[in-house]
């Protein structure tokens, strides 16, 4: 379901925001224009970054921001049924994103020169080549992909096959920088403007601590500037928050 607040919902570098309007913006005004130049109308993405970095909130607010329903598809789920795959996500309907989160826990998707090593059991596996070859095609196909927009996401970009990253499959690779100081004041100040009368010392935060910080204080403007300012204090318990290290949650 497209739900949340748009953009404005979440704390985004200013250019990789405005790559995104630009992209969905082009693709929603432009079909004919795409049938004109003899290319399919999809948009394909591969989404990259640290985890905790914000991916998943991202395509929530493109989807809010321009009215798609997300499907949510678990390629790593369809290793042995490379058909049935492709029959699913040819049935989605038009005018939707179809999410493929962590689409390298797919043996189909690593790169081919890892599984050169007889040992692992994928190189002895020939669904993968099967598999890997109807990924290409689906990625390649024109009226199965017609009105759609495809975001692939991952944290190891550099375990993928070079071939799934060619153009004309991949129409963007977008990494999700950190976010900096002045990105995460600017975003806690338009969501919380009675900020400005606490003393805050801001700080480099990972998107998963951000969203921590709005599910714990919600409209408890005293609690956020205390959170923020703790996190500033200490800004290893970020890092060892984003990492998934149990022993620091709920530090204070």
């Amino acid at each position: 379901k497209n739900i949340g607040g748009g953009l404005k919902a979440i704390a985004l570098d200013p250019a990789v925001r405005q790559h995104f309007v630009d992209m969905f913006t082009a693709f929603a005004d432009n079909r004919e224009l795409y049938y004109k130049l003899g290319i399919a109308h999809k948009l394909t993405i591969l989404l990259h970054g640290k985890p905790g970095s914000g991916k998943t909130s991202l395509v929530r607010a493109l989807a809010s921001e321009f009215n798609y329903n997300i499907y949510n598809v678990n390629l790593a789920s369809w290793s042995s049924s490379p058909d049935l795959f492709i029959s699913v996500v040819n049935s989605i309907p038009k005018g939707s994103i179809v999410l493929v989160e962590d689409f390298e826990e797919s043996p189909w998707v690593k790169c081919r020169a890892e599984l050169s090593d007889s040992t692992l059991p994928a190189a002895k596996d020939t669904s993968v080549h099967g598999g890997r070859s109807a990924l290409l095609n689906w990625l390649d196909g024109v009226s199965s992909l017609d009105g759609k927009i495809i975001i692939l996401s991952t944290n190891t970009v550099e375990v993928v096959d070079k071939a799934l990253l060619r153009p004309g499959r991949l129409d963007h690779l977008v990494e999700l920088p950190d976010l900096t100081t002045d990105v995460i004041m600017t975003h806690c100040l338009d969501l919380w403007p009675e900020l400005s009368e606490y003393q805050v010392e801001y700080s480099q935060l990972p998107g998963c601590v951000l969203h921590r910080i709005k599910t714990i204080a919600l409209d408890n403007v005293e609690l956020v500037a205390k959170l923020l300012n703790e996190y500033a204090k200490n800004p290893e318990l970020a890092m060892l928050e984003q990492s998934g290290n149990v022993a620091v949650r709920n530090p204070f």
